[in-house]
């Protein structure tokens, strides 16, 4: 068994913005001290945050050295190595001939290349016989190993219901060793990550299992081009499969399980997608079904041909098309007797939901500023789908405060105004629609009384035009356009004369402007810088938070902040 999980989380990369937590379709997230790692007592292996991940920071476990060194040691010791291929792989490589796609395969040292089709054809005549012979009320697919992990972990309760067999991959692994020996190794290839986590539970059947990604990336580095092998009398071992080649696609199953079941023996249902299974199961749980009933879930949306490791998600039609072209449907083989063991059990191991008292999710819910009910927005920007939720998660030790945004947003807000206000110089800043965006009294007081009424009567002068504030706005609109944009200018005001320096905050966006009165009384110029420096040093922890978490939308506050201490020690204050 590999010590490397399938999916795991490179923390150094991770950017905070909680992606995966949002689209993982079980919250198998944590994060802590910023970072959201992988928890994988809860995980189901979909691969889905592998497509979502903006920083590339979940990362799937990439076994081509083991597979290569498992071909080395068997080799070694005379005994043989066997691809198991996916038949979605008809969708991964359609513009190549199969044979050369075998030949391909062999030249890495594989011995025997076969369809995993052919465990899935095994699968499918167990299937119609244990309908038929056991009747069970509701019989749900083992074929898809995500969807098994799903239903043991998060609906225990459905478990008893999967089909008492193995995966057609595992099916196959047996179907190979019977054929082959004993001692011959199985290396699955295909577009599912959950397929490693199969590998891991059931090493003695199967060796390792490598994505279509890994295998390109095999091909590359032994110097291998597919397309440059030209068609040969390579064909795949021990024989073609018929039907179990439309397994990859929504509904492929069923159309081989109704050609041996008929529909007054069992009604048949086939569904895609985590969600989409998750309101089978509702519906499972709170309602009684048709009995009896047969269902084909499928993790991923389509089917396998949409794969969280295919390396094109926009092919879904035509890789379904493409699936239906190669499969060549063969009653008889439905019906053929099962020649491998197919009977498998599966341990249910629930996820048990930690419980919280009403006065424990209350604390935490205070922690983030929610102190009644109006207050709980249900955002979701922290990754769950409410504010319950997500106190839920923190007191279970999987979420921090600082993830909740709209709390962040209050004391970026808070933050960059006190630290403004304690500034103890003139202080404006604009965007580049010439509106104010932040200011404190010290400015209003510089641009003479009637600003400064207004800045008392409304609370500041945000929002209000630029022009009608300072009779300088145009400096604005000249530093704004620049990337490090600086104008210094002494201004004639009513209060006195004001040296003005106006710089960019963030081209094309913002600009501000520290004003300082030089007809009063010479101000230490260090003195004034100490106490911004102060003031800066007293909150920048909080504000870089605030702008690590919030991106563009609080970054500002540090920028700003940043910029104004920078600007202040361009020049000294005139004397």
């Amino acid at each position: 068994m590999q010590e490397l999980k399938p999916i795991y989380t490179i923390t150094t990369d991770c950017q905070d913005c909680y992606k995966c937590l949002r689209e993982c379709p079980v919250k198998a997230v944590k994060v802590s001290s910023g970072s959201a790692s992988v928890v994988h007592e809860l995980c189901i292996s979909c691969g889905h945050c592998l497509n979502v991940c903006p920083q590339g920071a979940k990362r799937y476990r990439r076994d081509i050295q083991f597979a290569a060194n498992t071909i080395s040691k068997y080799k070694a010791l005379g005994r043989k190595v066997a691809a198991s291929v996916a038949p979605s792989f008809i969708s991964e490589f359609s513009d190549l001939p199969v044979s050369s796609f075998i030949k391909a395969v062999k030249m890495l040292g594989f011995d025997i290349v076969s369809e995993t089709a052919l465990g899935a054809e095994q699968v499918s005549a167990a299937t119609v016989k244990h309908l038929r012979d056991e009747k069970p009320d509701v019989c749900i697919s083992s074929a898809c190993p995500v969807t098994v992990e799903f239903i043991k972990k998060y609906y225990p309760s459905q478990g008893e219901s999967i089909a008492p067999l193995f995966s057609p991959l595992l099916v196959h692994c047996r179907m190979l060793k019977q054929i082959y020996g004993e001692d011959t190794s199985v290396v699955f290839i295909g577009p599912c990550a959950g397929k490693k986590l199969e590998a891991d539970s059931n090493p003695e059947l199967l060796s390792a299992a490598i994505t279509f990604e890994e295998l390109r990336g095999w091909f590359e580095a032994e110097g291998i081009n597919p397309e440059h092998i030209s068609e040969n009398m390579e064909r795949f071992s021990p024989n073609r499969a018929a039907n179990g080649a439309l397994y990859p696609v929504e509904g492929g199953m069923l159309s081989g399980i109704k050609h041996g079941c008929s529909s007054i023996e069992s009604s048949y249902a086939s569904f895609s997608g985590i969600e989409n299974m998750r309101k089978v199961m509702e519906d499972l749980e709170n309602n009684e079904p048709p009995a009896p009933l047969f269902l084909e879930l499928l993790a991923c949306e389509g089917g396998c041909i949409n794969g969280p490791l295919v390396s094109d998600k926009k092919k879904l039609l035509s890789g379904r098309a493409s699936v239906l072209k190669y499969a060549n449907y063969r009653k008889e083989s439905i019906t053929a007797s099962t020649k491998v063991e197919t009977r498998g059990e599966y341990r249910i191991e629930p996820v048990i939901p930690a419980e919280h008292r009403p006065a424990q999710i209350k604390q935490a819910l205070e922690k983030v500023g929610k102190y009644s009910t109006e207050d709980e927005l249900n955002c979701g920007c922290c990754g769950y789908d409410t504010c319950r939720n997500f106190a839920g998660a923190m007191l279970s030790g999987k979420a921090e405060p600082s993830m909740c945004v709209g709390n962040m947003r209050k004391i970026a807000a808070s933050k960059l105004d006190s630290v403004i206000s304690a500034l103890p110089c003139g202080i404006i800043i604009a965007d580049s629609g010439s509106r104010v965006v932040e200011s404190n009294r010290k400015f209003a007081e510089l641009m003479g009384e009637d600003n400064l009424a207004v800045y008392e009567s409304c609370g500041g002068l945000n929002g209000a035009s630029l022009e009608k504030v300072v009779p300088f706005d145009y400096y604005f609109q000249q530093v704004i356009k620049k990337e490090n944009g600086f104008i210094e200018k002494e201004i004639s005001s009513e209060t006195g004369v004001l040296n003005v320096q106006i710089f960019t905050i963030e081209q094309n966006q913002l600009a501000g402007c520290i004003a300082q009165d030089i007809t009063e009384p010479a101000v230490e110029k260090e003195h004034i810088i100490g106490k911004a420096q102060e003031v800066m040093d007293q909150n920048l922890d909080t504000v870089k938070k605030i702008a690590h978490l919030l991106g563009e939308n609080a970054a500002a506050s540090e920028d700003i902040l940043n910029s104004i201490i920078k600007n202040f020690r361009k020049t000294g204050v005139k004397k």
